[in-house]
């Protein structure tokens, strides 16, 4: 490979890992998630709305025997949901995760999770104009959190 071609190639791959970088994470909310206290967080996410329950399953471990992975599943049935938000209120940093949504993609978000020990797991839709919410107990025999 020549030198001038390679150049060029590094320059177009690092200007488009750029691109993407300012793209995909234009709307992180990075006060949001390095917030150490769970109303703080709630109340970043929620921007003043208060939040709803609705259709929303919530499917988590009653008892996880280790906190390092704790397997957590939401599903929607609520129309033009945008964002499915999970929390951990006992958790040194409780917003844990953020799934967008788009019209192409079912209203599913699936993921394995830190707890430092026993905590509500917090469930927080949002839609166009409304939030949604549910909770769930899961106890931790063993925690996976420093």
């Amino acid at each position: 490979m020549k030198r001038r071609t390679f150049l060029q190639s590094s320059i177009f791959i690092y200007t488009w890992n750029i691109f993407l970088t300012n793209t995909l994470f234009a709307g992180w909310s990075t006060k949001t998630f390095e917030s150490e206290n769970y109303e703080q967080a709630l109340n970043l996410e929620l921007n003043n709305n208060k939040p709803k329950n609705g259709s929303i399953e919530l499917i988590a471990p009653t008892v996880a025997e280790n906190g390092v992975k704790v397997p957590i599943e939401v599903k929607s049935e609520i129309d033009n949901t945008k964002s499915i938000s999970i929390f951990v209120i006992n958790n040194p940093k409780p917003y844990v995760a953020k799934f967008f949504i788009t019209e192409h993609l079912s209203t599913y978000a699936g993921v394995h999770i830190k707890m430092r020990e026993s905590s509500e797991v917090v469930a927080l839709v949002e839609t166009d104009n409304e939030y949604y919410i549910e909770k769930k107990m899961v106890t931790v025999t063993a925690g996976g959190c420093a």
